[in-house]
């Protein structure tokens, strides 16, 4: 068997192997920060919807205690202190929160990415001052 058929024999496994890739890979950094950046845009405009629906909200509880036979400035008071009312103005404010942590996230995920660019860029010029 010549030299050549023997080299072949040797590597009869394909010709381009796949690189394994790094876990702190930058395709995988960006997808994370843009699926954590689409869940804070979807929680910010729920949180939206219902800071702008609050005073329709109130003022349909207003309305509804008025045709009770309630005037108004009793109705008003009456609406600012029912239970749906207060329940509406916990489910407001417990979405602008969980909008907020979203964005934390978003920027911890962007400071992620960044280092590893930066990290990556440090090695290269260490590499390069090495040779």
């Amino acid at each position: 068997m010549s030299i050549s058929q023997r080299a072949i024999d040797a590597n009869s496994g394909p010709l381009i192997q796949e690189v394994p890739r790094d876990p702190t890979d930058r395709d995988r950094l960006r997808e994370e920060w843009r699926v954590a950046a689409d869940r804070f845009v979807d929680l910010d405009d729920h949180a939206q919807r219902l800071k702008e629906g609050k005073s329709i909200f109130f003022d349909e509880l207003v309305a509804e205690l008025i045709a009770t036979g309630l005037r108004v400035g009793e109705a008003e008071r009456t609406a600012n202190t029912c239970q749906r009312h207060k329940d509406y103005l916990r489910k407001m404010h417990d979405a602008r929160r969980d909008a907020a942590r979203q964005r934390v996230e978003v920027e911890n995920r962007d400071r992620i990415y960044w280092s590893h660019v930066s990290r990556e860029a440090t090695d290269r010029a260490d590499r390069k001052m090495s040779r």
